[in-house]
C-alpha cells in the first residue's frame, strides 16, 4: 500500500513491456499523456492519473468520453487527480501555473471544462486537491524561500495544501539558466508533491528521462532542450529532483529509477533499483 509506480511518458518504457504488464495488481500513476496509451502499449489501467497540464488531459478525456458506458466502467476506479486551480476558469489557472496550448486554440479551455463535466456526470472518480504553487505563492505572503527552497524547508511539507514547484518563480520565459522555474521537470515541480499528498512512502519512476522521444511519439522536445536554448541545461531539472532526494528526512519517501541507467538521465539524480528485480522479489 506504500509504494506508487510512476510512469512518465520516456521512451525508455518500451524496453520493460513484460515487466509492465505485471504492475497491474500494483498501485500505478500515469502522468499526463501517459493514459491512454498506458492501455494500449502494456495493458495497464492505472490506480491514479494525473496532469500538471489541463491540455495533457484532452487526449485521455476524450477517449472516455468516446467509449459506450459499458465499456467505461472498467475506467471508473481510476481516481483523475486535478488541481483545483484547474478546475475552474483559465484566468484563475494562469494564477497558479504557466501557459498551456489550450489557451492558445479558440474554445480549448470551455472544451476541456465541458469533457470534465461530462465524465463527472458519467460517474467516473474525479478528485480535485487544493493545492497551490510558487507562482500563485510569489503573489503573497503565504510561505518563505527558506520554507519552501532551504534545506530546512520543513514547511513545504506542513503546509495545508500540496506545494507545486521546488524553485521560486521568476519568468515564464525559458531562455538559457537566465530563468529558472521554467526549466523544472514535472516530476519534481508536480508528481512528488501529489505523492507525497497521497502519503506513499516508496516511488518507483520510470518513464522520466529528460531526453529522447516518448514511448508513444517520436517528438522530443523538452524545455531544456528546445529551440530556445543554445545547449542542453538538463542538469538544472536534474539537480532539483536530487533536492528532493536530500529532503528525505522531511517528507519520508524513498525514490528510485526503474529502469536502465544508460535509457535514462534520471539516475544522475536517483539511485536505481531495476524494475525486473523490484517485481521478482
Amino acid at each position: 500500500m506504500n509504494e506508487l509506480w510512476i510512469l512518465g511518458p520516456g521512451a525508455s518504457l518500451s524496453h520493460y513491456t513484460k515487466e509492465l504488464e505485471n504492475l497491474r495488481d500494483t498501485s500505478v500513476m500515469a502522468f499526463q499523456n501517459v493514459f491512454p496509451h498506458c492501455v494500449t502499449h502494456f495493458k495497464i489501467i492505472p490506480q491514479y492519473w494525473f496532469s500538471a497540464d489541463p491540455n495533457a488531459w484532452m487526449g485521455g478525456f476524450e477517449f472516455l468520453c468516446g467509449l459506450i458506458p459499458s465499456e467505461q466502467e472498467k475506467y471508473k476506479q481510476m481516481k483523475i487527480l486535478i488541481p483545483q486551480y484547474a478546475a475552474t476558469s483559465f484566468a484563475e489557472f494562469r494564477l497558479f501555473a504557466g501557459t498551456t496550448p489550450l489557451g492558445r486554440q479558440p474554445g480549448g479551455w470551455e472544451r476541456y471544462l465541458w469533457l470534465l463535466g461530462q465524465l463527472k456526470n458519467a460517474g467516473f472518480n474525479i478528485e480535485i486537491i487544493p493545492c497551490t504553487t510558487t507562482k500563485r505563492i510569489h503573489s503573497t505572503s503565504e510561505l518563505t524561500d527558506q520554507d519552501l527552497f532551504g534545506e530546512t524547508a520543513y514547511r513545504r511539507f506542513m503546509h495545508h495544501e500540496p506545494v507545486l514547484g521546488t524553485v521560486a518563480f521568476d519568468s515564464e520565459s525559458v531562455l538559457g539558466e537566465r530563468f529558472k522555474w521554467g526549466l523544472e521537470n514535472k516530476l519534481s515541480s508536480a508528481v512528488f508533491p501529489i505523492a507525497y499528498y497521497l502519503g506513499f512512502k516508496k516511488l518507483y519512476i520510470g518513464g522520466f528521462d529528460l531526453k529522447g522521444p516518448r514511448f508513444y511519439s517520436s517528438d522530443t522536445r523538452h524545455p531544456w532542450n528546445d529551440e530556445t536554448q543554445n545547449e542542453d541545461v538538463h542538469r538544472f531539472p536534474l539537480g532539483l529532483i536530487k533536492r528532493w532526494l536530500e529532503w528525505a528526512p522531511l517528507h519520508g519517501m524513498e525514490l528510485y529509477s526503474v529502469v536502465d541507467p544508460a535509457q535514462t538521465l534520471l539516475s544522475e539524480a536517483l539511485p536505481t533499483r531495476l524494475m525486473g528485480e523490484i517485481l521478482n522479489g
